[in-house]
Formats: C-alpha cells, structure tokens, sequence
C-alpha cells in the first residue's frame, strides 16, 4: 500500500507529525481554545471537552 503524502504547515514546510497531544489543567482548556481554535487547532466537536 502506498504511503500517504506528507502535509505541508503554514509555514510551507513539511510537517514532522499528524498531531499532538496536549496535558492541560481544566482551567486551562477554555483559554487554550479561545487563543487556538481557527489558529490552525480544530475542536473535535463543537462544545468538546478535549
């Protein structure tokens, strides 16, 4: 099978990875999620919790 082609960044570099996972306090979503989402980060679904 062959492999798929790798994604470009933003940046139009070739990204190292397909994701990241992230350790956050509870207190700390809400914020993380009104500075990232739309800057590249993308909720799972809207009103998600992680």
């Amino acid at each position: 099978m062959p492999r798929p082609m790798p994604r470009a960044a933003a940046n139009g570099l070739m990204r190292a990875t397909e994701d990241v996972d992230l350790i956050l306090a509870k207190e700390g979503l809400a914020p993380f999620k009104e500075r990232s989402i739309g800057a590249g980060w993308l909720e799972r679904f809207k009103g998600s919790k992680t």
